[in-house]
Formats: structure tokens, sequence, C-alpha cells
């Protein structure tokens, strides 16, 4: 019999982590200590529901959710449910059990109705999800009132045998200027490429990557993804967690680190969250280089992808020119909210 239980984090944990365990979980987005860390540190933007559906004793999927409230010049207008993670997280799914994905999402849908919210948010769904390819069906049969979009382009390379395979299926000029600039790295005295691999180096190797980060995009007048205290202690927290997926890069020249990325491999997938850049240095650019150094040691890990994530940003597509893109549901029980929202939100 299924059944939908109201839960928490400590008291699901151990089952959570034995999806993970057996490949259940779709990225890195989805595992416990992501999730978990993410409310920790920016809970404070809305009310928590954990929702799990079980075959009998059997965990076959579970919802980690918030409601907020969504404001217009500063008057509360809905009651809007995301996913636990929404804003940092380049990927969102729900979290459902190999072989019963439609049932468990089914259930997980229909349970929603029992608490007070008007708009479902749900955006930057992995398109290779079952939560992509099963919602719009589930969502249609279980009444609900919904729209969907092709959202945030996600640039990507599946990855060959050998960095040279890749480079020969790289244009004339992306492949001249990957041989350029990393020579001219190279020519540095002192010149070093090194993954970040002890626990107790990762606090201080976070905090230059940090710096490195923000100190360009202040460079540019603009804040950056990591501006917010809170968001930079959640991404120092949920490094060391998932300390067994991380893959922290540092460029150093001597003993500084001129550049860095952060990024995790996941199920064969090495997902590029930020690059950090030295900008006393940017004729060099390292921001190049350590895309290239990256995706040679991808394709030496043995990894299948090297995922560049969620955005558009013009460097990515000297690397790739395979994109993906994210899709955005909105979904309400109200008729007449869900129009409200989307002539406010100008969603046809």
């Amino acid at each position: 019999m299924i059944s939908v239980r109201e839960t928490d984090f400590p008291d699901i944990k151990d089952e959570w982590l034995a999806l993970e365990k057996n490949g259940q979980i779709p990225t890195i987005f989805q595992t416990y200590d992501w999730v978990e860390s993410w409310w920790k540190h920016l809970g404070f933007r809305g009310v928590k529901i954990v929702l799990a559906a079980y075959d009998g004793n059997e965990l076959i999927g579970i919802a980690p959710l918030y409601i907020s409230k969504l404001s217009v010049k500063g008057v509360p207008l809905f009651n809007v449910m995301r996913l636990i993670g929404a804003g940092e997280s380049d990927y969102q799914a729900f979290i459902l059990k190999g072989g019963r994905e439609e049932v468990a999402l089914r259930e997980l849908l229909d349970y929603l109705r029992r608490f007070k919210w008007d708009i479902f948010w749900l955006s930057d769904v992995h398109p290779e999800t079952a939560t992509n390819r099963l919602i719009p069906e589930l969502l249609k049969a279980t009444g609900y009132y919904y729209t969907s979009q092709q959202h945030t382009p996600c640039p990507y390379i599946q990855l060959p045998k050998t960095f040279e395979d890749y480079k020969q299926a790289l244009s004339r000029n992306s492949r001249r200027n990957l041989t350029k600039f990393c020579n001219r790295v190279e020519t540095l005295d002192g010149i070093k490429y090194r993954k970040v691999q002890k626990a107790e180096d990762l606090s201080e190797a976070m905090e230059t990557f940090f710096h490195l980060h923000q100190s360009r995009w202040q460079k540019l007048g603009q804040e950056g993804a990591l501006a917010e205290k809170e968001v930079r202690i959640f991404h120092l927290e949920v490094a060391s967690r998932l300390l067994r997926y991380l893959d922290l890069r540092q460029l150093k020249l001597k003993d500084r680190v001129i550049a860095t990325t952060y990024s995790y491999d996941f199920n064969s997938s090495r997902e590029v969250y930020l690059p950090g850049m030295d900008m006393e240095f940017e004729y060099y650019s390292l921001g190049f280089v350590m895309m290239a150094y990256g995706i040679r040691n991808a394709i030496e890990c043995g990894l299948q992808e090297f995922d560049f994530m969620r955005g558009d940003e013009e460097y990515k597509f000297h690397f790739t020119k395979t994109v993906r893109h994210n899709m955005r549901y909105f979904f309400s029980k109200s008729s007449l909210k869900f129009k409200a929202f989307c002539k406010l939100e100008g969603i046809s």
C-alpha cells in the first residue's frame, strides 16, 4: 500500500543516504547533505515540509519543500511552494526510486493539496530526470492548473576516451586557443595544478575560492553568486560534508593560488559549479586554462560528462556546442490564483 508521510531530516537521513548509495539520486543537488545543509543555513527563506512516499516500509520518493511569501512592492500576494535548494541548486528534481517513479510522484503531488500554498514554483528541472519526464501528465491527471517553459541553458560535453579525441572535435580556432593559453601558463616558473584532497586543507581552500570568485565580480561592479555571507557558509559546510564527491582544483604559482574551480564528480559527471581567478593574471586567460585542465582530468578519471551547468556564459561555448535546457513548471490548485500569478509574472 502506498502512503505519504510527513517527516524531517534526522528521521529520514539513513534511508535517503541509502538511495544515494544505490544510485537513485539524480544530481548532487538532491543529496541529503546538500539539501539539509541548504535548509540549515538558508532555511530562513520559508517554512519547511519534508514528505516521504512509501510502498509499505519501502521508501520510494522524497519531496523536500518549503513555503514562502511572494511579495510585490512589499505586499504579500502568494504562498509559494518550492523544492529546498532553489536558487543555489543548478538542477532540481523530486527524489524518486527507479522503477517506482510514476506512483511515487503521483502520490506526492496529490498529498501537496493538504497544505496552504497558492503556487508551486518548480524551476531548473533537469531535462533527463524522471521528474521532467512524468510531471506534465501527472499534473494534468491530478487536476492541477499548470504551465511549463523551457528554461536555463546548460552546456555540457559528452567526454570521449582521450583528451586528443576531444581536441580534434573542437573548431580550429578553439583548438589553437587551448594550446596557446595552456602553453602560456606553463611557461610560468613554479606553476602547479592540484586537487584539494585533505579535509584539513578545505576551509582555507574554500575561502580562497570565495575571494577569487568575488573579486572578479566586484571589479565588474556586481555582487556575484557568493555575495551573501550565509551562502558562503552554506558552501563551506556542504563542501566538507560532500568531500567524497568534491573536486576543488587550484592553479598555484609557487605558493600563491591564482585560479580555482569548485565542482562535484557525481554519477559519472563533473558538475562545474563556479570558477575563481586572480584578476592580476588576466592576461593568462586562467578561466580558459582551468576548464581545459578540468576537461583533461575528467577524461583521465574516466568520467562520461563534463557539465558546465546553468548559464549561457560565452566562455562555455569555446569548449562545446552541446546544450540541454532545464525546464520550469508553475502549478496551482486554484484557477483564479494561477491566472493571477501568470498575469503578474508575464507567463503565457
